[in-house]
């Protein structure tokens, strides 16, 4: 699998409606959706799985 960082989630829809307008199978893995974190992902005509993925640093849950 390759990742992407994005800007913003509608960087991540952008980048994944666009694969999918150009012939590939988009969402090939469930969306992701946990807040602070969003990905979704697409699998190219070769067969190779990417996902492009937003973090929300300032939502990520604070440890310790």
């Amino acid at each position: 699998m390759l990742a992407l960082s994005a800007e913003s989630r509608n960087a991540v829809d952008t980048l994944i409606d666009a694969a999918g307008i150009n012939g590939v199978k988009a969402d090939i893995n469930p969306k992701q959706d946990h807040g602070f974190m969003y990905g979704r992902s697409f699998e190219d005509t070769d067969g190779h799985i990417w996902e492009s993925v937003f973090v929300d640093l300032s939502q990520m849950p604070k440890t310790g």
